[in-house]
Protein backbone atom coordinates (compact mmCIF):
# COMPACT_ATOMS: atom_id res chain seq x y z
CA UNK A 1 0.00 0.00 0.00
CA UNK A 2 1.64 3.67 -1.01
CA UNK A 3 -0.77 5.53 1.80
CA UNK A 4 0.13 8.54 -0.22
CA UNK A 5 -2.50 10.83 1.55
CA UNK A 6 -1.11 9.50 4.85
CA UNK A 7 2.24 10.29 3.69
CA UNK A 8 1.58 13.88 2.77
CA UNK A 9 -0.12 14.76 5.78
CA UNK A 10 0.94 12.65 8.70
CA UNK A 11 3.51 15.86 9.85
CA UNK A 12 0.65 17.85 10.28
CA UNK A 13 -1.50 15.94 11.44
CA UNK A 14 0.97 14.29 14.21
CA UNK A 15 1.60 18.12 15.45
CA UNK A 16 -1.86 19.09 15.88
CA UNK A 17 -2.37 15.70 17.76
CA UNK A 18 0.54 16.71 20.15
CA UNK A 19 -1.33 20.18 20.21
CA UNK A 20 -4.35 18.71 21.02
CA UNK A 21 -3.05 15.82 23.53
CA UNK A 22 -4.53 13.29 21.58
CA UNK A 23 -3.93 9.72 21.78
CA UNK A 24 -3.40 6.98 19.27
CA UNK A 25 -6.81 6.01 19.01
CA UNK A 26 -8.10 9.18 18.60
CA UNK A 27 -5.10 10.27 15.98
CA UNK A 28 -5.25 7.12 13.46
CA UNK A 29 -8.98 7.63 12.83
CA UNK A 30 -8.19 11.10 11.62
CA UNK A 31 -5.39 10.38 9.51
CA UNK A 32 -7.40 6.88 7.99
CA UNK A 33 -10.22 9.14 7.12
CA UNK A 34 -8.18 11.57 5.16
CA UNK A 35 -6.70 8.63 2.90
CA UNK A 36 -10.15 7.29 2.21
CA UNK A 37 -11.35 10.61 1.21
CA UNK A 38 -9.29 10.69 -1.23
CA UNK A 39 -8.99 7.48 -2.79
CA UNK A 40 -12.75 7.64 -2.95
CA UNK A 41 -13.10 10.76 -4.71
CA UNK A 42 -10.05 9.51 -7.09
CA UNK A 43 -11.89 6.52 -7.81
CA UNK A 44 -14.97 8.23 -8.73
CA UNK A 45 -13.11 10.41 -10.96
CA UNK A 46 -10.93 7.09 -12.68
CA UNK A 47 -14.74 5.57 -13.15
CA UNK A 48 -16.42 8.56 -14.58
CA UNK A 49 -13.70 8.61 -17.15
CA UNK A 50 -13.90 5.12 -17.93
CA UNK A 51 -16.78 4.96 -18.97
CA UNK A 52 -17.11 7.46 -21.38
CA UNK A 53 -20.22 9.13 -20.14
CA UNK A 54 -21.34 12.25 -21.69
CA UNK A 55 -20.82 14.08 -18.19
CA UNK A 56 -22.31 17.92 -20.40
CA UNK A 57 -25.72 16.01 -19.94
CA UNK A 58 -27.70 16.40 -17.01
CA UNK A 59 -31.15 17.47 -15.93
CA UNK A 60 -30.16 21.14 -16.60
CA UNK A 61 -29.24 20.87 -20.09
CA UNK A 62 -31.66 18.47 -21.36
CA UNK A 63 -34.25 19.77 -23.35
CA UNK A 64 -38.34 20.31 -22.23
CA UNK A 65 -39.49 20.08 -25.81
CA UNK A 66 -38.26 16.53 -26.34
CA UNK A 67 -40.66 15.50 -23.17
CA UNK A 68 -44.50 14.57 -23.28
CA UNK A 69 -46.02 17.20 -21.20
CA UNK A 70 -46.79 14.57 -18.46
CA UNK A 71 -42.74 14.15 -18.22
CA UNK A 72 -42.23 17.85 -18.37
CA UNK A 73 -44.39 18.52 -15.46
CA UNK A 74 -42.46 15.97 -13.34
CA UNK A 75 -39.28 16.65 -14.47
CA UNK A 76 -39.54 20.41 -13.73
CA UNK A 77 -40.92 18.93 -10.34
CA UNK A 78 -37.62 16.73 -9.55
CA UNK A 79 -35.57 19.51 -10.46
CA UNK A 80 -36.93 22.32 -8.27
CA UNK A 81 -36.74 19.58 -5.68
CA UNK A 82 -33.13 18.28 -6.54
CA UNK A 83 -34.83 14.89 -6.95
CA UNK A 84 -33.48 12.80 -10.17
CA UNK A 85 -35.98 10.99 -13.09
CA UNK A 86 -35.55 7.63 -13.36
CA UNK A 87 -33.13 6.78 -16.23
CA UNK A 88 -35.44 5.80 -19.24
CA UNK A 89 -36.59 6.20 -23.30
CA UNK A 90 -37.67 10.19 -22.36
CA UNK A 91 -35.26 10.78 -19.33
CA UNK A 92 -32.05 9.92 -21.51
Amino acid sequence: MHLPTIRESFEQLAHRAIQEMLSYEQHLPKLSQGECQVYKANRTERLLRQSSLRLEKDLPNSKLDRFRPALRTVRQACYASDLMLPKGPYGT
